[in-house]
């Protein structure tokens, strides 16, 4: 068959799966006919897009890539991992259509282990990208090990043929019966061995198939479920808004994260995910729908507590006492601040951040601020300094401050303590300390002059008393005689 006679008639069907694909795997995708022409494409990462594929000579990389992983698949071969020469990891799988390849589809741009920072690095200076920016865009690659490809790619590839099947124009009724069987086949092994929870649906809602993963994951025997209301496995805040959108599903053909709570066996609920398409009969009417979702709970729980956590981080942020910046110290403005800002320099946070930073330090401490400011600069950590902030009613506080080194854009986050009643303190402490010391100094020159005096007298005492002994001697002696 070839791709360039095949008209699609639903090609946004196509679209709309690999762009479900992308959500619930992480793993970008794109379908291309066989002369490389893309005629669909999801969720490409923004290392490829905003550096690899616009910079000439990286773009030449990633042709010379595309070109050997379309050329080394082979038929029948399920798909070909390649390592493209810019440190990706990309997959090409042949779809096939009644025997035939008649289009490619390719998922990747991921790793399969932790980067090798150092080669991209190295690529970065190669190509003249912002190392920070390059650097941000790798963290968001996903790693992937070869098992979970392998199970993703199963699901995308069939799911894949089925829809092009079902959406080729079909001029000879036993091709299209060929097709239809072919199709059912393929769903059929879906259902049965993908690692993903299936199910299909009648018109009227009731469940007409699943597959064991639908059943382990909430813990039913399959005839406790074929021929019940889906609805009713519904949590209750969910059943009105299925019988509102069942209808619009049907009509419209296919569905992308649709969201609902299903009860498990066990009474709990789980949150889970749907992605899916209605099938057709050969006269074009309903025949009933394919879908699959994940388990969703614990990516909801996570996200529940990443809002909680901050949302924290946030009320710390505004209700400190302190005052928390982020402050650009290049350019010389505060970029964010809290509201402390008021309540201890009198600012409203628009009028602070729009005061450059330096006309708000006392003059006599400036000289001091533009020192630290070179060092936070040339990469020293200044974790605290001390200066005089303006007030807004024109008088001077004390601030202290603790903030990190400045990074690759100048920017430096800081938090400001009041201490301007300790430096007060300490500066009264001082003059205190200063006069007690002059005092000291006088009482000490005091008393060393009557220590002098003291021993003039001592002096004279002995000198009288040695005296007075001599002259008892010669009396003594006078007597004898």
């Amino acid at each position: 068959m070839d791709s360039k006679n095949v008209k699609i008639i639903d090609i946004e069907k196509i679209s709309d799966l690999l762009k479900s694909y992308t959500k619930a795997t992480a793993m970008v995708s794109a379908l291309l006919d066989l002369e490389g022409n893309i005629l669909c494409q999801s969720g490409w990462q923004q290392i490829c897009t905003k550096f690899h594929r616009i910079n000439p000579d990286a773009a030449k990389n990633c042709h010379k890539s595309d070109t050997i992983i379309a050329s080394n698949l082979q038929v029948g071969s399920k798909y070909n991992i390649y390592k493209c020469l810019n440190g990706l990891v990309d997959v090409a799988v042949p779809i096939m259509v009644n025997g035939k390849h008649v289009y490619n589809l390719f998922t990747g741009q991921f790793l399969t282990e932790s980067p090798d920072e150092e080669f991209f690095i190295e690529q970065a200076k190669k190509f003249s990208f912002d190392k920070k920016e390059y650097m941000n865009a790798l963290s968001y690659v996903p790693i992937f090990s070869e098992a979970e490809i392998k199970d993703k790619l199963l699901f995308l590839s069939q799911m894949t043929e089925m829809i092009v099947e079902l959406s080729l124009t079909k001029n000879d009724n036993d091709k299209t019966s060929i097709a239809l069987k072919e199709s059912e086949q393929k769903f059929r092994s879906l259902y049965d061995n993908a690692p993903l929870s299936y199910q299909s649906l009648n018109e009227d809602g009731s469940f007409k198939d699943i597959n064991p993963t639908w059943l382990t994951t909430l813990g039913y025997e399959r005839d406790e479920v074929i021929g019940k209301y889906y609805n009713d496995f519904l949590h209750p805040d969910w059943q009105a808004h299925f019988k509102e959108n069942f209808p619009k599903f049907k009509k419209r053909g296919y569905v992308n994260d649709v969201q609902f709570k299903i009860r498990h066996k066990a009474g709990h609920y789980l949150d889970i995910s749907f992605e899916g398409c209605i099938g057709y009969l050969p006269d074009g009417s309903f025949k009933q729908t394919y879908c699959v979702f994940q388990d969703i709970t614990e990516r909801k729980k996570a996200e529940e507590s990443l809002k909680e956590s901050e949302q924290r981080l946030q009320n710390t942020f505004d209700l400190s006492p302190s005052i928390i910046s982020k402050v650009n110290i290049d350019k010389g403005y505060f970029i964010e601040v809290n509201k402390a800002v008021t309540k201890i320099l009198g600012y409203k946070v628009e009028e602070f951040i729009s005061i450059p930073f330096m006309e708000l330090i006392h003059p006599d401490d400036r000289l001091g601020a533009t020192t630290e400011i070179s060092e936070q600069l040339s990469g020293k950590e200044v974790d605290f300094f001390e200066n005089r902030y303006l007030c807004k009613d024109g008088t001077y506080k004390w601030i202290a401050w603790h903030g990190t080194k400045a990074d690759e854009n100048g920017v430096v986050t800081a938090i400001g303590t009041d201490i301007h009643d300790r430096k007060i303190a300490e500066q009264e402490l001082t003059k205190y300390r200063e006069k007690l010391e002059e005092l000291v100094k006088e009482r000490t020159i005091n008393l060393e002059e009557k220590n002098k005096e003291l021993e003039k007298f001592n002096d004279l005492f002995v000198d009288r008393e040695f005296r007075i002994k001599e002259l008892k001697d010669e009396i003594k002696n006078l007597e004898k005689k």
